[in-house]
């Protein structure tokens, strides 16, 4: 009974140095000094970029700060998986830098994921208060989406 007791208490610290040691990802440094923020810029309106900045810029721009977690294994798999995949989306970085520009549908996806409460997603508000959308944020985001759409009704038809 002791050793099984012994082992039950062993076993998981084990596991736990075992998976302290294993590789994990290398991180990038923030970008911070190499990309303009992402306020400021011409194309986002002045109420949008503190929403953006405050609870998006970590998984959408280069300018990610990484948390502390995300230098512990197999975290720092998922929270590179994640962060790699929110700039696949929308990349706040490239907006700013003038290599993209946002396009309606896309300020409408914001406002959509805003609105249905997916973005920023739960597992990362638990640890980010800061992230979390209030319903003026969400009005703000989807404000934007109508005024995009808006315009780009105003255009004319691309042949």
């Amino acid at each position: 009974m002791k050793t099984l007791l012994a082992l039950g208490t062993l076993l998981p610290l084990v596991v736990v140095f075992a998976g302290l040691n294993m590789n994990t990802v290398t991180l990038p440094e923030s970008e911070l000094q190499n990309v303009k923020a992402v306020a400021g810029q011409s194309h986002l309106p002045a109420t949008v970029t503190p929403v953006l900045e405050r609870a998006c810029r970590d998984c959408h721009s280069n300018q990610t700060v990484w948390p502390w977690y995300s230098r512990v294994p197999p975290m720092s798999l998922l929270v590179k998986h994640d962060v790699d995949e929110g700039r696949a989306k929308f990349n706040f970085s490239n907006w700013a830098s003038g290599s993209a520009t946002p396009t309606p549908n896309q300020v409408q996806e914001i406002c959509d994921a805003a609105s249905d409460g997916s973005m920023p997603p739960k597992s990362y508000r638990i640890m980010h208060f800061e992230a979390r959308l209030n319903t003026q944020d969400v009005d703000t985001l989807c404000g934007w989406a109508d005024n995009a759409r808006s315009a780009n009704a105003s255009l004319p038809a691309e042949r």
